[in-house]
C-alpha cells in the first residue's frame, strides 16, 4: 500500500438506465494504452442487489479483469478500513467536491449489540455514500492487482514458470487481511 491513487474520473450514474450504465462501464473497460494493454487492468464492481446484473454482464465479457463484490458486513469492514488507511497515509487524491465530502463523512462505524462492527450510511436523496463505496472498490481493485503486474513469466526448458518474487506482494496483501 505505497502507491498514490488519483481519482481521474468521478461520474455519477444515478437514475441512469441499466443499458447506459453497462455501455459506460464497457467503454471504460475497453480503453487501451498505447502498447495495446487494457487501461483498466482490474475493476471491482458492487454485485449486491441492483448491481448484480451489471457485474454479471461485465464479468461475462471481460473475465478475470472484473471482480463482482457482494457487500457483506465483513466485506464492508475490509473496504472501509482499507480506504481509511489509505486516506490517513495520504495516499489518495480526490476531487474536493461537496458530494465526495458528504459521502466520505456519511459512513459510520457501528458496534452491534453482539460486538460486531458494521459500516453503513443513512440513505438520503443524495445517495447512500455511493462515492465512498466506489472509492473503496477502486482501492480493492488496485490493492489486489500485484500478482498480474509483478508476475514475470520465464521459460525453463521450454516450460513457462512464474518468477517466485511475483508472489511476495500477494502474500503481504493477504496478511493485511488477517485479523490482528
Amino acid at each position: 500500500m505505497t502507491n498514490l491513487s488519483v481519482a481521474r474520473l468521478v461520474r455519477t450514474l444515478a437514475k441512469m438506465p441499466f443499458a447506459e450504465q453497462l455501455a459506460f462501464a464497457h467503454e471504460l473497460l475497453s480503453l487501451l494504452r498505447e502498447d495495446g494493454r487494457p487501461l483498466v487492468r482490474r475493476a471491482c464492481i458492487d454485485a449486491t442487489g441492483m448491481g448484480a446484473p451489471l457485474a454479471e454482464a461485465l464479468t461475462r465479457e471481460f473475465g478475470h479483469r472484473v471482480e463482482p463484490v457482494v457487500f457483506t458486513a465483513a466485506v464492508k469492514e475490509d473496504l472501509a478500513f482499507r480506504t481509511k488507511r489509505r486516506m490517513e497515509a495520504r495516499l489518495t487524491l480526490l476531487p474536493d467536491t461537496r458530494e465526495i465530502r458528504r459521502a466520505f463523512s456519511a459512513v459510520k462505524k457501528i458496534v452491534t449489540p453482539s460486538g460486531n462492527l458494521r459500516f453503513d450510511a443513512e440513505r438520503t436523496e443524495a445517495g447512500h455514500a455511493d462515492e465512498f463505496w466506489a472509492k473503496a472498490l477502486a482501492d480493492l481493485a488496485a490493492d489486489f492487482h500485484p500478482a498480474a503486474s509483478y508476475a514475470d513469466a520465464f521459460l525453463a526448458d521450454g516450460a513457462p514458470i512464474i518468477h517466485p518474487d511475483a508472489f511476495a506482494e500477494v502474500a503481504l496483501s493477504w496478511r493485511e487481511l488477517e485479523p490482528a
